[in-house]
């Protein structure tokens, strides 16, 4: 029940193409949404995650208005602001966004499958730089409850680094890590 699967479209190279592209961007304009109090009720009963949610507009106003006031203030001119605005403001949110669609649409076709699972999730390292480790998407198909999706040393997860850092502070507790047989590549 992925709903960003790229193989739930047919067999073929044009089915491969529209199923690149609903994996990668498709489903959003077709996905009838999750089930929030099924899936993630303690987020749901969490008052700052609900205020966090609902500041999200702000933050995306934030986000871009930062930018063109740094370029204003730093370059004194409307252009240096609308020069800012673009490369910091909305080719970085373009980069972000579609290195995190392709963990979606690239990791569900091309990379390695060290874990056999019942999906055609694959790793992808190149990707993991820029979408903080979620291209580990092979490992974290087959161990979905682990806060890393790097499991092996060498695997870039800087998500998981911040996760460290949270519960080290305590603001995460019950954190799953990858035990020393699955960072064998083992079962378990």
């Amino acid at each position: 029940q992925d709903p960003h699967s790229p193989r739930a479209v047919g067999s073929g190279f044009g089915a491969h193409v529209r199923g690149l592209w609903h994996a990668h961007i498709g489903w959003l304009f077709s996905y009838p949404g999750t089930n929030v109090r099924r899936h993630a009720a303690d987020l749901v009963d969490d008052r700052d995650i609900v205020v966090m949610d609902s500041l999200f507009p702000m933050w995306c106003v934030v986000s871009l208005a930062i930018p063109f006031g740094l370029g204003w203030a730093l370059g004194g001119t409307l252009s240096s602001a609308l020069s800012a605005l673009l490369w910091a403001g909305l080719v970085r949110i373009f980069l972000l966004q579609h290195a995190t669609f392709g963990v979606n649409s690239l990791s569900h076709m091309f990379g390695s499958r060290p874990f056999p699972t019942n999906d055609a999730s694959h790793n992808i390292a190149v990707l993991s730089v820029l979408c903080m480790g979620d291209s580990w998407h092979n490992n974290h198909h087959a161990h979905p409850r682990l806060a890393s999706h790097g499991i092996r040393p060498w695997q870039i997860d800087s998500s998981a680094r911040l996760i460290k850092v949270f519960e080290r502070v305590g603001w995460a507790d019950e954190v799953r890590w990858p035990s020393a047989a699955q960072r064998l590549g083992l079962p378990g």
